[in-house]
């Protein structure tokens, strides 16, 4: 499991974006099934971050992976959901 730090934006995004693709990478030549992410710790997040986000839904998808962002703070949920991106960030759209 991968987790996120409390911020996701343009300031750190690239380092996140750096060390997630490190764990997916290692995740896929070990038989990952799914890509499980923990927003847990997310309290701060911009178009950046939520880039981020939805290109790691984007990439699980296209690999025929499952996706899961797991323990979302309620202000991340409160982005995903104003952002109209929750039927691309929820399990049931990415299966």
């Amino acid at each position: 499991m991968f987790t996120f730090p409390d911020s996701l934006t343009t300031y750190n995004v690239k380092e996140v974006q750096e060390q997630l693709i490190l764990f997916v990478d290692e995740l896929m030549e070990n038989g990952g099934e799914a890509i499980l992410l923990d927003a847990s710790q997310v309290n701060d997040i911009d178009t950046a971050g939520l880039q981020l986000l939805l290109s790691v839904a984007k990439t699980a998808k296209e690999k025929k992976k499952e996706f899961f962002l797991i323990n979302r703070t309620e202000m991340l949920e409160q982005v995903i959901e104003m952002t109209g991106a929750k039927p691309i960030l929820d399990k049931e759209e990415n299966g």
